[in-house]
Parts: structure tokens; sequence; C-alpha cells
């Protein structure tokens, strides 16, 4: 859960978009900010004062449902981090070679950034 909600931040990070780009920052900064256990307490004690509680599903307690949702959104923030850091450590020059080849920003990113990214990403992931 937390690295698909942190590929969603980290592209929410990179948007051109002012309110994403925001959105995604106050994100990060507030979770990577705050203690794990005080993030816990709040998801524990402070979501069922406003009407908000995860239910047991099967053999799996609220308990253990909130736990693991706190703890998902806490390493969402720094899997989110960790991406988009990866991505600008690939040189801008590469982004350039391959816009004078002709290749479009998505190709760009698939062919070109993410296979260099992944070798600055998966050490951090580890």
């Amino acid at each position: 859960l937390g690295l698909m909600l942190g590929l969603l931040i980290c592209l929410m990070k990179m948007s051109n978009f002012k309110i994403l780009k925001l959105i995604g920052s106050a994100y990060v900064q507030i979770l990577r900010g705050t203690p794990l256990l005080v993030q816990v307490y709040i998801i524990y004690y402070g979501l069922p004062q406003f009407g908000i509680q995860f239910p047991s599903i099967g053999p799996l307690s609220s308990e253990f449902i909130t736990g693991a949702f706190a703890l998902s959104i806490n390493s969402s923030a720094y899997v989110a981090e960790i991406l988009r850091s990866g991505i600008q450590a690939v040189d801008k020059g590469q982004m350039e070679a391959s816009r004078s080849l002709g290749l479009g920003y998505s190709d760009t990113m698939k062919f070109i950034i993410i296979p260099q990214a992944i070798k600055n990403i998966l050490p951090a992931l580890a």
C-alpha cells in the first residue's frame, strides 16, 4: 500500500499543476514531520471521533487494519521522496537528448529516465 500511494504522491509532487504539487508537498511534509506513534494515535483514537472507523475484515481485527493503514501512509511519504529524488537524480541532458531524437515525454520517461532511476531507487527501498 505504501509503495502505490508513494508513487501517486511522487507523481503529484512532480506535476506541473501547482495545486497537485502543493497537496503532495504538504502530505510529505506533514507525515515526515510527525512521529509515527503520533500518527498511529491520531488514526486509532482521533478518526473515530469524526465517525471514521476501520472495520474488521475476516480474521483481521480493526486494530490491525488501523495499524497497517497508519504504517502505509507513513511509509508512502518516505517512498514518495525516494522515488522523486531517484528520478530527479538522472541528468537533465538525458531528457534533452531523447527529445532531440523525437521521443515524446512518456516514451522518454518509460525507456530512458525510469530505467536509469531504478538503480538509484532500489537500494533506498531495500
